[in-house]
């Protein structure tokens, strides 16, 4: 038996600074797949050092911060830095 997906909550804001970087469709695309497959293994970003509780995983030049909870995948950044 597969592990229970949880859900990735993802706020209009953050797709808003996404979106201002102008991603092309391909990493547009990469990044919804991350995020999709987050759903299923929220294990596949690190813990970020010194700050807790808070997940990053790297998708080409963007990253994206993110928080566990047993219901769903909080994601708080997308962008790159």
């Amino acid at each position: 038996m597969s592990p229970k997906r949880r859900e990735v909550v993802v706020p209009p804001k953050v797709v808003e600074h996404l979106q201002s970087f102008k991603p092309s469709p391909e990493e547009f695309d990469a990044v919804k797949a991350m995020l999709t497959d987050l759903g299923g293994d929220p294990n596949l970003g690190y813990k970020i050092a010194f700050l807790r509780d808070l997940y990053r995983v790297d998708v080409g030049r963007f990253r994206v911060h993110y928080s566990i909870t047993p219901d769903h995948i909080g994601v708080s950044f997308i962008g790159v830095y």
